[in-house]
């Protein structure tokens, strides 16, 4: 009775963590590419995709930022919180599995 519920939150949340992965990785690629030189921010529309990516994934890197500082220019924070999101995805799913279907 319980999995009606569980099952459905569980993969809710799988869902929300794969996604918040790709903004992620989308952050990262911008954030090189800004680095670089590659992008101009002062486009209006880099701007905004770039700002939506900054409201979305900082407030969580700068959590890990406060644990564990940069080194030098490497940022170490979106590699961790990939980390972060794989480990609690395998979780989600090693419980999906005790779940039949």
């Amino acid at each position: 009775m319980m999995d009606i519920l569980i099952v459905p939150f569980l993969r809710v949340l799988l869902f929300i963590t794969d996604f918040y992965r790709f903004f992620l990785y989308i952050y990262i690629i911008m954030s090189w590419l800004d680095y670089f030189n590659v992008v101009n921010k002062h486009n209006p529309i880099v701007y905004n995709v770039y700002s939506f990516l900054y409201k979305m994934t900082e407030p969580v890197l700068r959590r890990i930022r406060r644990i564990i500082p940069s080194i030098g220019d490497i940022d170490l924070s979106p590699i961790i919180l990939v980390a972060i999101l794989y480990f609690v995805e395998q979780m989600i799913g090693r419980i999906l599995i005790r779940f039949p279907l």
